[in-house]
Parts: structure tokens; C-alpha cells; sequence
């Protein structure tokens, strides 16, 4: 009897199944490393690790080594809950260690530290404060960006190469390693089982008809897992070792492979390949920023499956070192993940909002995403909410329009203008609310590329009591955390699915909530009654 074979699945249904290809935390590189000898340069990099990741952090491994020394945090790219935790390493490694220096993947040496100066010319205060944890809180800067924000004596710079960086892989092309397994599976499956993976696909279970197939040899089940777990234990060196087996194991056994897929696991172990260099780019830089006076104490903010390569690197070069996995990835915790269509927004530099105020600054036209604090959208963003507390808490204190009292701090808004003309309170209750408009830059290139946004923006009893002092900005962080780790994952239905046009409610800071649409009419509406 001519043999049955698998059909009308294989593609789609990896694309449907498969978890897309990333940054891997490497678990046996650390176990490894933790098992160094002790000395008290290693004792006091340790120290310094389990000090400033306490209650957020767990610090893998410390080596001893040179003067110089390196506190090296891994992350999970989407994980907004993970970039919370590294703030409040980086904020305790400023306050308490005197760090001066953050080396960040992502970002490129050659352009030099992050500019934000135009948020520091904001003169600080608790605005400010709030509009940059705001931006972290909806996942618009990462953790780097955030302490160049509000530490201005903090320099962050990027470690990366251009040529390196720019390396991407298709998603076609990242399920090519699983492709190939799929084939090999087929070679060694009974008839029995290739009809009830068909049956299966059939009933639309292809979650359950790929779980048959890659189990039905412990050769294929093993190294899917690897393949497969978003939280695996594949650094970038082992991925490169496991697709060249995979690619030997296809010819061995003569699996069906067409040219598409052949592009596709060369297109992946290229891929990777590239992962290698680039820890080795980023180590160099990194040590090469210890040559600039009073340097010894550097942050190096790297995806997890660069540990293995950057800690042997590190080794060489002698420095003192200690690797701190954020407590999320360790417990391989989701809550408050980016949703894949707003992290596929990111790595393009744009919002992360695929409707409401990111979305009108941005317009619509598996590496670290760019730095973004340099892009005229987010700084336009950031005013916007900056501008926002401040207007909210004059109207509140009964002051009228146009605000006399904040005019020397709005005067120092650089991306967006607010139109004196447009203010109009109005009183919900006892409460004072008030609208206006907004122009925004949104292209750094070209100042005249502007548009318009309403806003409502009002208090929201109960504030703080008279005389209180304000919470410390790490108090701020470990509440931002606690309430993102509540936080579901909501995929996007399909791209565009929020309508531009419709109202965004959201709260600024714990006591000032605003509205934003592109009519006045839509936040008027909201001003009323939200």
C-alpha cells in the first residue's frame, strides 16, 4: 500500500503554533559560572548584585576579576514587567553605587550617548517624573532609556554595530529549524500515526497534531523543546549547533526539504550566527568604555541568550562581573507582556499604541528594539503627558485659563504647542476639568510634519494628604510593577483593529487621569462623564 503522508498543514500551522524565534535565557553558562572560586573582588561584585536586585532580581552567577566591574542584567525584550524590575536595579545602582554608565544592546556606539536633553530642560519635577514612568509603564522606553531620562548624570550608550544589528530574520524563516523536524519526524512516523496527526488537523487541532509529531521520536521531541520554549536554555552559540544537527539529521535520513526551506535554515542559522558576533561587538565596546576617566562600575543590559558568549568574554577580559536575571524571566512570568502587534511596532521604532495618542504621533505606514527617546513622536508624547499634569493640577487649584502660574514651564516644550485659545473648563461636581489643544511634531527630520490632539485632563480625588511628601520615584517603580504583573496579555485581533478616531482614557499618575482624540467634541464627551 502506497504510504499516507502528512498534508494541507505543515506551513500554516507553525505559523499558528510556533512561538516565534528570540533572545533565550542561558540557565547551564550560569549554573556554571556560579561555581566559581570565591575571592572578595567577587565577594563585593556579588554584594553589590544581590543589593541592587533584591525583591526584583536573582543574580545568577558572580566572577572575580579586575577592578573594573560589571553588573550584566539580561531580558526578555517584551516583557514590561522586566523592564520595571531592571529600572529599579539601574536607579539603586545610580543612588547607591554611583553608576555613570549604561552599555545597552540595541542601541549603536558609534552614535554616542542617548540624547535626552530635551527631557532634562524640563527642570524635572513630579510631572516630569510621572511622564517617563508612564512611558515605561505602557512599554514605550525600555529600562535604559527610562534612568537617561530621570538620572541626567547617567550616560546610556549603545554597544551594537549597525552592519550587525541590522540582521533580522523573516518569520517565515524563523520556523525553518521547525519545518525541518517536521520532515525528519515524517521519515519515522507508522501509518497509524500520520493518520491521526491528519485526523487531528482535520478537527482543526493542529496545536495537538504538531505535539504527535515532533513526539514520535525522542530525537525530534528533544530538540523541538528547544526550539520551541520561549524560555529556553539555548544561548545563540547552542541554536547554531542545534539547526547545523538538524540540517545533518534532514540529509541522513533524505527528509523532504524544497528550496524555500533550505533559504529558510540558512537565512536562521545566519541568523544566529550573527547573535555570536554581535556579544562579542557589545563586550568590546563595553570594556572599551572603562577607558574614559572614573569609569569602574559599568551596567551592561543585554537579551538572555548573549549571557554564555558575554560572560566567557568578560572572563577574558579580566573584569569583575555578576549576572542578575530580572525576577520575571526567572519565573518565566508573562504578566504584562506586550502584545506581539505592539512589539512587532517596536522593533520598528514606532509607538507601541496601536490606536489613541502613540498612534496619532505615529501614523501606521526577534532583536532588542531601538532606542526610542531620540524619535520627535515619543519626545511629543512625553510633553504631552508632561503638559498634561501640570494643566490638570492649575485647574484644580482654582486657577484660570491661560495658567499664568505653569506659562514658564510650558514655555519649555519643544515638540508640541498648546493653543491658549482653545482652554475650556469645566466643572464635573465640586471638580475642575479642563480641555484643550494640542499641536505635535512627530518627524525629527522635518518640524512642519505636525498634528492635532485634544485633551482632557483633570484630578482625581482622593490625592495625597496636605503635607504628605511624595513617594520616592523607586517606591513609584515597585508599585508600577506590582500592578502590570495583574496585567493579562491582550492580543490585537488584527492590525489597525483600535480606531484612531475614538477617545483614550488614561491615568497620567496615580491622581490625574486624561483623555486624547483628534476632536474636541470626543474628549468633551469623556471630560463630562468619565
Amino acid at each position: 500500500m502506497k504510504p499516507r503522508t502528512l498534508t494541507r498543514f505543515v506551513i500554516p500551522m507553525l505559523l499558528c503554533a510556533m512561538l516565534p524565534t528570540g533572545c533565550k535565557p542561558d540557565e547551564h553558562t550560569a549554573e556554571q559560572l556560579s561555581t566559581a572560586a570565591p575571592s572578595m573582588e567577587a565577594r563585593a561584585i556579588a554584594d553589590i548584585a544581590n543589593d541592587v536586585s533584591r525583591g526584583v532580581g536573582k543574580v545568577i552567577s558572580a566572577t572575580n576579576g579586575g577592578p573594573h566591574r560589571v553588573i550584566v542584567v539580561e531580558e526578555t525584550h517584551s516583557s514590561r514587567v522586566g523592564q520595571v524590575e531592571i529600572a529599579v536595579m539601574f536607579l539603586r545602582l545610580r543612588d547607591k553605587y554611583g553608576l555613570r554608565r549604561v552599555s545597552l544592546e540595541g542601541a549603536m556606539s558609534t552614535d554616542g550617548p542617548l540624547s535626552a536633553k530635551w527631557f532634562h530642560d524640563l527642570n524635572g519635577g513630579d510631572a516630569a517624573q510621572d511622564a517617563a514612568l508612564r512611558l515605561l509603564r505602557e512599554g514605550e522606553i525600555s529600562a535604559g532609556e527610562f534612568i537617561a531620562l530621570v538620572r541626567p548624570e547617567v550616560e546610556v550608550v549603545g554597544n551594537e554595530k549597525a552592519e550587525e544589528y541590522a540582521v533580522e530574520l523573516a518569520d517565515t524563516d524563523s520556523t525553518a529549524g521547525s519545518l525541518y523536524l517536521l520532515a525528519i519526524a515524517q521519515q519515522s512516523m507508522s501509518q497509524d500515526q500520520i493518520r491521526d496527526a491528519n485526523e487531528l488537523i482535520t478537527q482543526h487541532k493542529q496545536g495537538d497534531a504538531l505535539k504527535l509529531i515532533m513526539e514520535s521520536s525522542e530525537w525530534t521531541k528533544e530538540r523541538y523543546r528547544k526550539l520551541s520554549d520561549k524560555y529556553g536554555t539555548s544561548s545563540c552559540e547552542d541554536m547554531v549547533v542545534l539547526l547545523h544537527e538538524i540540517n545533518a539529521k534532514a540529509n541522513e535520513t533524505g527528509a523532504k526539504i524544497d528550496d524555500k526551506m533550505r533559504s529558510g535554515m540558512a537565512a536562521e542559522i545566519a541568523f544566529f550566527e550573527t547573535a555570536c558576533k554581535r556579544s562579542n561587538t557589545m563586550v568590546g565596546n563595553t570594556t572599551n568604555m572603562f577607558d574614559a576617566p572614573g569609569i569602574n562600575l559599568l551596567a551592561l543590559d543585554i537579551g538572555a541568550a548573549h549571557t554564555a558568549g558575554v560572560c566567557r568574554l568578560l572572563k577574558e577580559s579580566g573584569a569583575s562581573f555578576a549576572v542578575i536575571r530580572p525576577s520575571s524571566l526567572d519565573a518565566h512570568d508573562e504578566h504584562g507582556e506586550l502584545a506581539s502587534k505592539a512589539y512587532e511596532r517596536k522593533v520598528k521604532g514606532n509607538s507601541v499604541d496601536a490606536a489613541g495618542l502613540g498612534a496619532y504621533l505615529n501614523g501606521r505606514g526577534q532583536r532588542k528594539p531601538p532606542p526610542v527617546i531620540g524619535k520627535e513622536w515619543l519626545q511629543s508624547k512625553a510633553e504631552i503627558y508632561y503638559a498634561t499634569s501640570l494643566v490638570s493640577a492649575a485647574a484644580a487649584g482654582g486657577e484660570q485659563p491661560p495658567f499664568q502660574t505653569i506659562a514658564p514651564q510650558l514655555a519649555l516644550l519643544k515638540a508640541i504647542a498648546i493653543d491658549p485659545a482653545s482652554y475650556e473648563l469645566i466643572e464635573v461636581g465640586s471638580r475642575k476639568r479642563v480641555i484643550f489643544k494640542i499641536t505635535a511634531r512627530i518627524d525629527e527630520n522635518d518640524s512642519s510634519k505636525t498634528v492635532e490632539v485634544w485633551a482632557g485632563a483633570w484630578k482625581e480625588p482622593p490625592g495625597p494628604p496636605d503635607g504628605s511628601t511624595r513617594k520616592t520615584l523607586e517606591a513609584f517603580l515597585l508599585e508600577t510593577r506590582e500592578e502590570l504583573m495583574k496585567q493579562e496579555t491582550v492580543e490585537e485581533q488584527d492590525e489597525g483593529s483600535g480606531k484612531a478616531e475614538e477617545t483614550l482614557l488614561l491615568p497620567i499618575s496615580k491622581n490625574v487621569k486624561a483623555a486624547f482624540a483628534k476632536t474636541q467634541e470626543a474628549v468633551r464627551r469623556v471630560a463630562t462623564s468619565g
